[in-house]
Order: C-alpha cells, then structure tokens, then sequence
C-alpha cells in the first residue's frame, strides 16, 4: 500500500474553548494562513452561537505542523505567516 500526501499546508482546528470544555464541539479546520481571520463569531457561523462565555479561541489538533500538541490562535497564525514566506510553490 502506498500513501501519497499531496497537501502539506498546515492546518489547525481553532474551536471556541467554552463550547469545547462544555461538550460542544464548535470549530472548522482551516489553513494557518487563514487563522488571522477567524473571530469567535464566525466559528460559530451555523453553530447557533455564541453563547454567553464564548470569549477565546484555542487549537486543539493540527496537522502538517512539526509540533506536538495544542496550541493558541496567535502561534498558528505565525505558523501561516512562517509557511507564506517559504514560499511553497
């Protein structure tokens, strides 16, 4: 069996840390050269949200990235700005 990994921008999965540490899982995965974007409103874009305490945005899971763990909204930002400037393509 071959494996052949066509993508490797890094993506995080940034999630509204009061819906995650309640039970609700209210997040998207997107490219780390969108992370600048991402507002606790527009993560709850179809989640019917935000609820009162919706206030910080936290990655739990990542791929393509070479660390290990979570991380914040800002660290994957820089990850997106340090993958723009090695110019990939």
């Amino acid at each position: 069996m071959t494996i052949t990994i066509t993508d490797i921008a890094p993506r995080v999965w940034p999630a509204c840390l009061n819906c995650y540490n309640n039970g609700r899982l209210v997040g998207q995965w997107i490219d780390c050269t969108e992370a600048a974007d991402v507002t606790i409103e527009s993560l709850h874009d179809g989640f019917g949200g935000p609820y009162e305490g919706c206030q910080e945005i936290w990655c739990p899971n990542h791929e393509n990235l070479p660390i290990k763990g979570e991380m914040s909204l800002a660290e994957a930002v820089r990850w997106g700005e340090a993958y723009e400037e090695s110019d990939p393509e």
